[in-house]
């Protein structure tokens, strides 16, 4: 079998064996694909500052809703990966697909993470806004965070992917329906 991949301020759930996540230490699937959300457990993503996570339904498919509260700080939540780090490598970046279903634009973040110390800043991030109801990719490309160059990603050894939503002035939600390793 392949080696493997999945992915502070923009944590990891154990899970036991479970089919939701390609094998640790394997490559992404053909497609790309991280995460499957047709096998996850919503009790699987450790939430933070606020946020709740919950599987849904999204057009014949699954798909990950984050809830929020208005907050100053940065409500997400971690994907599940087992507690192991995952190897990318032959990827440049990861990308969600994400729906703003809030009554507000708001920001949505993704950080892709290397072991380290958080003083170091070991990740790579970005932040997309999104208007009321609308539709659209974040994407992190490795060595990169905020369209400029940064912290040097090692892909081989992801240890978290976290998505958030910076500062939110209102309640609301995002749907995200993919998770993946692209090029």
């Amino acid at each position: 079998m392949k080696k493997s991949m999945i992915l502070s301020a923009l944590g990891i759930a154990l899970l036991s064996v479970s089919p939701c996540l390609l094998n640790a230490q394997t490559a992404p699937a053909t497609s790309g694909d991280i995460i499957d959300f047709g096998t996850v457990d919503a009790s699987a993503f450790k939430v933070e500052n606020g946020a709740t996570a919950s599987i849904e339904d999204v057009s014949g498919a699954k798909a990950v809703k984050i809830a929020f509260q208005a907050s100053n700080g940065y409500p997400g939540v971690d994907l599940p990966n087992g507690g192991k780090e995952f190897n990318l490598s032959g990827y440049t970046s990861v990308t969600i697909n994400v729906t703003n279903n809030s009554s507000g634009k708001l920001g949505v973040g993704l950080r892709v993470d290397n072991p380290g110390d958080w003083r170091q800043s070991p990740w790579n991030s970005e932040v997309v806004y999104f208007g009321p109801g609308t539709s659209g990719e974040v994407k992190v490309t490795f060595g990169q965070s905020f369209g400029n160059p940064g912290y040097k990603l090692d892909p081989e050894h992801v240890k978290n992917i976290k998505i958030m939503i910076p500062q939110p002035k209102t309640e609301g939600s995002i749907v995200v329906t993919s998770v993946k390793a692209t090029k």
